[in-house]
């Protein structure tokens, strides 16, 4: 599951630098990957890049079994809290689109797709754990498990959320690519993404917890 060589970005392809070793000395297993594991954010040691500062694993590959086995009920106990979190993404988007379909990518349970289902968008999401998508389809929610690519390239969005998910593929750019081919005239990409030099990241001795975001909105030219 890793890689030997030279470090280069997966967004810029210049060299990185070592920022924080791995002190994550077991077996990885699809609990490693769980949204509400002790040691998110401990999985894998982090390197940055020397040109554009993205901050990436690019020891770890072949990751996908892994998240398309996740399992993760103490996330379900804080739906409550993370539907109000998904409010404050959404109001973001709302300021450039304030309504259409929307996709959400890595939907999870539907959290995010629920909260922009109140507010009037035509939501749904896509998300490779199959044990996250029946929860959400036990609360009759449009989440289907797959990937970007099992969307249609003719199906196009208004809106396209990427929340906590660029950080954790192997080729950030293509995903983006294949957003935007499937973005409408004038519609926006809302990608946040943990913020390693938080206050509270640094507190928590790297684990990048969801205390503060980097928060990229783009237009399709």
């Amino acid at each position: 599951m890793t890689s030997s060589g030279p470090k280069l970005c997966r967004i810029c392809k210049a060299d990185t630098y070592l920022k924080w070793r791995s002190n994550f000395d077991t077996t990885l297993n699809s609990e490693a990957f769980a949204i509400t594991d002790t040691n998110y954010g401990k999985t894998s040691t982090i390197y940055q890049c020397q040109k554009c500062g993205f901050r990436q694993c690019t020891d770890l590959k072949d990751l996908l079994p892994f998240y398309e086995n996740l399992q993760d009920p103490i996330y379900e106990q804080s739906r409550k809290e993370r539907l109000l979190q998904a409010a404050m993404f959404l109001r973001h988007a709302r300021k450039h689109v304030p309504q259409g379909k929307l996709l959400d990518v890595g939907a999870g349970s539907g959290i995010l797709v629920e909260k922009a289902l109140s507010m009037g968008y035509k939501a749904q999401g896509i998300e490779p754990s199959e044990w996250l998508q029946q929860q959400a389809e036990k609360k009759n929610l449009p989440i289907y498990c797959g990937l970007l690519d099992d969307i249609p390239k003719e199906s196009t969005f208004d809106v396209i959320t990427l929340i906590d998910v660029i950080e954790h593929v192997e080729d950030p750019r293509t995903l983006l690519d294949d957003c935007f081919e499937r973005l409408r005239e004038n519609g926006v990409i809302l990608v946040a993404t943990p913020d390693c030099g938080s206050f509270f990241a640094n507190l928590l001795r790297r684990s990048c917890k969801r205390s503060n975001f980097s928060w990229v909105i783009k237009w399709k030219l």
